[in-house]
Formats: structure tokens, C-alpha cells, sequence
């Protein structure tokens, strides 16, 4: 049981879960109850690849440094100062004899896949980096990564879209999932934020609570808010800064007649 949830692979401190490890083991050989897959980019979640952005003054070799060294300390591409991740892209290299098992041979040495596990949880392993997209926070690798009994991730090979942008799509699909857990008829519901996670969160939600409920957009950045408005997923979009929250809740209240009863977190704060 503790091979099909990882917890093998977590060495500080041991006996938990791979995403609540400081460090975990990304060693190989790989045992009969994991996956190998060899990675060629990763798609860095936006509030560590902003945090990295930061604290390198935007300096494209120190970005580099600071993923080789996390991933070298910490065995995972798990940023402390943000505790996010992302997802990354790769093929199958290798699947263990139990985990193809398991699946009963659904999964072939070489199909191209995007995990869905999060990064933070993901043995990952860097030889190289071949260069950044800072404008789409995506570092193409060269390295490996190792996934579990239970780790979701997706074959992308006969789906026709751009790699890059089936990545990015991926890394955000479990917020239209969360929202369509916790939302219902008539809610009224704020999505803080307004990048792409939120326009996934905002179109479910505008779903969920029609045609009684009201959805809110709350960003410190006009350009979005004026997308939100052209594509009509939303009642009201509000320009406040959330990292001021008396003034956003002041500004929530002056055209809201309750508090929410969802409040949805897609900044990268």
C-alpha cells in the first residue's frame, strides 16, 4: 500500500506522502510498482515562476541555477518559498512490471504523455536545461521523472493540438473540477484572480450557478477584466488589489447584496 502511494520514495521525513517531503529519493532503478518517463519540458505553475522571475531580477541563468538547485535538493521541482509545482511532459521510458499490471498494459514504452500529479509530488531528476519560455513559465529539460501506482497523468499522442499548449491546458483542468464540486444553483461566487485557471474556474461556475447566482472577478490588472467582460462568463468584474483585502471586500460590497458563498483562489500571490 505505501508503494502505490509513494511513500517509499520520501526520504525527510519518511513514512508521508511525496508532496509533503522535503526531500524525496529520484534514484533509479525504478521499482516494479513505478513508471519512468523521460521529461523534455516542464510547465512551472505561475506563482513559482513568478516567485523565480523575483528573485533573480529576471536573470535568465539564474533561473536555471535556482531549478537545479531545488530539484537537486530536494529531488522534486517543489519551490519552497511558493510550496507549488506544476506539471511536466515527457514519453514513457520504462513501466515496472506490477505497474504494467495494474493497468492491465493500458501504458507503452514511448507514448508522449502530461502528468497530472503535481510536480510537487513528482521524483524528477535534471541533467540539463535546454532553455526558458518566461513568458509561458515553461523550462524545456532534459531529465526523468518517476510517477506512482495511483499518479494521474494523460497520453497525448493522438490528440491534435500543440504539445505546449495541451501541457498548459492540463495543468489547470482540476479547477473547473473543484468548482463543479463545490458550486450550485443560485451561489454567488468570487474567483480572485483572472489568468487562465480562472477563466476555467469563472466558465464552470457561470454554469453551476445560472441562472439565480452571480459570479464575480476580482484582479488588480484592467486588461483581464476587460477579457472576462468580452467573453461574458461573469455578472461583475472588480479592479482591486487582493493583497489589500479590506479594500477588495469594501469593493466587493459596493455591488454585491451578500457576502459569497464560494470564494475561488487563482492568484499568483
Amino acid at each position: 500500500m505505501l508503494e502505490y502511494l509513494g511513500v517509499h520514495r520520501s526520504k525527510k521525513p519518511n513514512n508521508v506522502l511525496p508532496q509533503s517531503a522535503e526531500i524525496v529519493d529520484n534514484s533509479l532503478p525504478i521499482k516494479d510498482s513505478e513508471i519512468l518517463f523521460e521529461v523534455d519540458a516542464l510547465n512551472i505553475d505561475s506563482a513559482s515562476f513568478k516567485n523565480l522571475l523575483d528573485i533573480s531580477n529576471n536573470d535568465e541563468d539564474k533561473i536555471k541555477n535556482l531549478i537545479i538547485e531545488i530539484v537537486k535538493k530536494r529531488g522534486k521541482m517543489h519551490n519552497p518559498n511558493t510550496n507549488s509545482g506544476g506539471v511536466f511532459k515527457g514519453k514513457i521510458k520504462q513501466i515496472g512490471k506490477y505497474f504494467d499490471q495494474y493497468h492491465k498494459g493500458k501504458y507503452k514504452v514511448g507514448s508522449k504523455v502530461v502528468s497530472l500529479t503535481s510536480l510537487t509530488f513528482t521524483p524528477l531528476h535534471i541533467d540539463k536545461i535546454i532553455k526558458l519560455d518566461k513568458d509561458n513559465y515553461t523550462v524545456y529539460v532534459e531529465g526523468y521523472s518517476i510517477l506512482f501506482l495511483n499518479s494521474p497523468f494523460a497520453v497525448i499522442d493522438d490528440l491534435d493540438f500543440e504539445e505546449e499548449v495541451i501541457m498548459k491546458v492540463l495543468d489547470v483542468a482540476g479547477a473547473a473540477a473543484q468548482i463543479a464540486r463545490y458550486s450550485k444553483l443560485s451561489d454567488y461566487v468570487v474567483i480572485l484572480g483572472a489568468g487562465k485557471s480562472a477563466i476555467l474556474a469563472c466558465y464552470e461556475a457561470y454554469k453551476r450557478v445560472k441562472p439565480t447566482g452571480k459570479v464575480f472577478v476580482i484582479s488588480k490588472h484592467q486588461e483581464e477584466l476587460e477579457f472576462f467582460q468580452k467573453i461574458g462568463i461573469c455578472d461583475h468584474v472588480i479592479l482591486s488589489d487582493v493583497t489589500n483585502p479590506i479594500e477588495t471586500y469594501n469593493k466587493y460590497l459596493q455591488i454585491s447584496d451578500r457576502l459569497a458563498d464560494l470564494v475561488v483562489n487563482c492568484t499568483n500571490v
